[in-house]
């Protein structure tokens, strides 16, 4: 009990001695609140600056990739898995390399990829036909004229042709019928499947008179009622799924794990069939992204800069606090005050007025970040999120309050510098030392009366105590 009893009581003692120090921190802030808030102006511009440049380095980043995704052909702005071969074995038929593909390539882009399928060259009796077919044509035909084929069957097999001259052939348990013509949106569903003036073609629907006649390209509604037909089973045909990358699929900070999960859906397709290859832009937008953190970085550089800048206007301010707090430390020692508590109370002094000027600066400067970021065509919330707003953004917010701290601690710790070898204190003595000199000596009679007047004075301030 004894033992416990002391050290509650040792405990209570040691609180003590460390909350007074900063009590009065806090009753010297308040009482000295404008030259405070003044001292905290100079971190609250310093962190309002880096924090805009730091929003508006990762705008650019990101614009930067978005630039790159434009740059990429049509044909390869995608990720594309891509199957071909003659489906011998039960595990090739579509159904099953359909639920493979789509598995693996839905946690890449997070959405459904769409199917597809080509017949190259396909010919019949004597008759030449590009045959495809595709889930959800709405979303990739321009129709030229008549109307989109309805899910093709085996009695009626509808099929909207996108180039090519000549009539359809006809097959057992296969009746092509022609409702339309139309033109694809874009070559990425069958990029590298088809000849380049075959896909100039069916963008277009134009032919060179100089070149000989293609043979009919026609696509048919719903990839599976197509590769189950059993006059095709042994054909070789060529399956395809899509996820097509527009603007703003991938950013900076997804590019990594975009990149990553590319690279295990690669090798998950590679080991459950050879047939399988999957491509994606990845290198381009990993050289696109080097450029744009190339860009940030100097951006960073410069804003770094001017906030060191900024944070010298704090020792300005600081000065004014300086001689306030040489006067309170001197009165803390003449109470007994110990080193480590004048150390305490200026240390806390100085971290509140650098811990409320970044906080300040650092939620005033999102306001200036989110223009930024949208007159560089990036959406405001996502760009905060993940500058300002991030873990890293909070970390380099407390290291800017650090350096303020240390900065305004340094300033009422560190004595004047002396310029020429004279302090402030000095000069003003030697100034006072040549005026004594300037002024002619006193004569006995004028040194007499001083002597009385400060003796009476002496005598009337005791009198009065």
């Amino acid at each position: 009990m004894a033992a416990e009893h002391h050290l509650i009581h040792f405990t209570g003692v040691a609180g003590r001695r460390a909350s007074a120090p900063l009590a009065l921190a806090v009753a010297r802030l308040w009482s000295r609140r404008g030259r405070a808030g003044l001292a905290a102006l100079g971190a609250a511009a310093g962190a309002a600056l880096l924090a805009t440049v730091l929003a508006a380095g990762h705008a650019v980043e990101d614009r930067s990739l978005q630039r790159g995704i434009g740059a990429v052909p049509t044909g390869e702005r995608g990720v594309r898995a891509v199957w071909g071969g003659i489906p011998t074995d039960p595990q090739d038929r579509f159904g099953t390399l359909d639920r493979i593909a789509k598995r693996t390539l839905r946690p890449v882009t997070g959405r459904e990829p769409s199917a597809f399928m080509l017949y190259r060259e396909w010919r019949i009796r004597g008759a030449l036909v590009d045959l495809g077919a595709g889930d959800h044509l709405e979303r990739w035909i321009r129709l030229r004229s008549g109307r989109l084929p309805r899910p093709c069957t085996r009695a009626r097999c509808e099929v909207v042709q996108l180039a090519g001259t000549g009539r359809l052939p006809r097959a057992p348990g296969l009746r092509l019928v022609r409702v339309g013509t139309g033109s694809m949106i874009s070559k990425a569903p069958f990029g590298e499947l088809v000849s380049s003036e075959t896909s100039t073609s069916i963008l277009s629907y134009s032919q060179k008179y100089h070149r000989p006649a293609a043979p009919p390209f026609v696509l048919a509604e719903g990839v599976g009622a197509l590769a189950s037909v059993p006059y095709l089973a042994d054909d070789y045909r060529s399956y395809a799924w899509l996820v097509p990358l527009g603007l703003g699929a991938v950013h900076p900070w997804n590019l990594d794990s975009f990149t990553s999960d590319v690279t295990a859906a690669r090798s998950t397709l590679a080991a459950r069939s050879q047939l399988f290859s999957l491509t994606a832009p990845d290198e381009q937008l990993a050289a696109a992204e080097r450029t744009g953190r190339a860009g940030e970085r100097r951006l960073l550089l410069l804003g770094g800069e001017a906030a060191a800048l900024l944070l010298a206007f704090s020792v300005l301010t600081a000065s004014g606090l300086r001689r306030d707090a040489e006067v309170g430390r001197r009165r803390l020692t003449w109470l007994g005050a110990r080193r480590w508590q004048l150390a305490l109370e200026s240390t806390a002094e100085a971290a509140a007025i650098a811990a409320a000027g970044t906080a300040a600066g650092w939620l005033l400067g999102a306001g200036p970040a989110a223009l930024v970021a949208r007159h560089l065509g990036s959406e405001p919330g996502p760009i905060l999120s993940h500058s300002v707003l991030s873990p890293l953004g909070l970390v380099v917010a407390l290291g800017l309050a650090a350096a303020a701290t240390l900065v305004l601690l340094a300033s009422l710790w560190i004595p004047p510098i002396r310029l020429g070898g004279i302090s402030g204190r000095s000069s003003r003595s030697s100034s006072r030392s040549q005026e004594d000199r300037r002024t002619p000596p006193r004569s006995p009679r004028q040194t007499g009366r001083a002597r009385r007047c400060c003796s009476f004075r002496v005598c009337s301030r005791s009198w009065r105590r």
